[in-house]
């Protein structure tokens, strides 16, 4: 822990050493940049999303600096009803197993080099790309562990069951399922919670912690799921039911209740046993509180700038997680919505980003004010993959 708070410190020390050269590199570009229109995509979201897909596994998440396979962002683009789900499932299942390393499994595979894509990216390929991917386990920031990809990995295989039925194959991945089930034993807490530090989950620029909904929801999927692939009971999964369903729940926690977590609720609940009607209430809620005309935020309740990763601030990126917005985010809640039924609701609000797809003929990354965010040091990837997925899955449930 204390070497956690020194390289935090040292990243914060860091930051407002550099912030003079750093102010001065954002005003330069700012001047040398130019408000040219973003060019409209011509191809088809499905297109676009297959064009992401990498032949190892996995879905890249976006076309420019972003485009690593993560773990995290190909589980919510797999969600996208395609033709080959089940195919696709399962060889990005098998890549995770076999780089499962003492019951982790990598949060990313990482052939960009993020910095030199972004600021220079006139370089040709070969300057801007490793030659073999570094798989990694740890945030690049502090080295925290990162929390989110043992699960996604186990619900990814029990999906991919589900549609192949293939004994065999499930097989082959019955022992790292339980090394990825086992391997939490060590990170929870005596209610059965998952604990973390710091950038372990999604929104991987606060500095959130210690008990995360969006992580604890999807670790109680993953035991459920575990449970049924192993033909093993977990014996208090009774009880961790009901503390994870609270802690989703809560209100009065800090920024009030998450989209995310609230809507892989309302997806899951059924079955995970959940109780639907107090589900139903907080989704209403959200519904809601949520301006009609307006894309739909991370949470309820913007956090306090101190919960940014003080960087972010340097950088001009403190909205990254904290006010800009993410439409594979506002795409699952509209998927939620329809999913229990509240179809009109669900249709009008996906309006929004149907609406952004005749604009642009893709989604990006983040917007602002219903535009990509462009700033000196950043610019919003477009044809972001789990976008594209959110997207085209919500669609299927609006209208089947």
């Amino acid at each position: 822990m204390c070497r956690k708070i020194g390289l935090e410190n040292l990243w914060t020390y860091g930051s407002i050493l550099l912030a003079p050269i750093i102010y001065g590199i954002r005003c330069s570009l700012s001047c040398l940049s130019h408000d040219e229109k973003i060019k409209k995509k011509k191809d088809t979201i499905e297109f676009q999303l297959k064009a992401n897909w990498d032949p190892k596994g996995g879905y890249r998440a976006g076309t420019r600096q972003y485009a690593n396979v993560w773990t995290r962002d190909s589980f919510f683009s797999l969600l996208a009803p395609t033709s080959d789900r089940g195919e696709l499932l399962a060889i990005f299942a098998d890549r995770l197993r076999r780089n499962e390393r003492y019951g982790h499994i990598p949060f990313t595979y990482n052939k960009i080099l993020y910095t030199t894509t972004l600021l220079c990216p006139c370089l040709p390929k070969s300057c801007k790309t490793r030659k073999k991917p570094l798989v990694s386990y740890r945030d690049e920031k502090l080295g925290n562990l990162v929390m989110d990809s043992n699960s996604q990995y186990i619900i990814m295989v029990y999906e991919a069951f589900q549609i192949s039925k293939n004994m065999d194959w499930l097989d082959m991945h019955k022992t790292t399922i339980r090394n990825c089930r086992n391997w939490y034993d060590k990170h929870v807490n005596r209610r059965g919670l998952i604990q973390e530090i710091p950038f372990g989950y999604w929104e991987d620029s606060l500095m959130l912690s210690p008990l995360i909904p969006y992580t604890n929801l999807l670790y109680l999927k993953a035991l459920k799921c575990a449970s049924e692939l192993l033909d093993t009971p977990y014996q208090i999964y009774s009880d961790l039911k009901r503390r994870v369903t609270n802690l989703v729940l809560d209100k009065t926690k800090l920024g009030g209740l998450d989209t995310v977590s609230v809507s892989l609720l309302a997806l899951w609940g059924e079955h995970l046993e959940i109780d639907m009607s107090r589900v139903d209430e907080a989704l209403g809620y959200l519904n809601k509180f949520y301006p009609v005309t307006s894309m739909i935020p991370n949470r309820e309740r913007l956090l306090p700038s101190s919960e940014v990763f003080f960087p972010m601030h340097i950088i001009g990126q403190e909205k990254y997680h904290n006010g800009w917005n993410w439409p594979w985010v506002g795409c699952l809640f509209c998927a939620a919505l329809a999913r229990r039924n509240f179809k009109v609701a669900a249709r009008r609000r996906f309006g929004i980003y149907e609406r952004l797809v005749s604009i642009y003929g893709t989604l990006h990354e983040v917007y602002e004010d219903f535009k990509p965010v462009r700033r000196s040091l950043y610019e919003s990837e477009e044809c972001f993959s789990e976008a594209l997925g959110c997207y085209l899955f919500a669609k299927k449930i609006m209208y089947e």
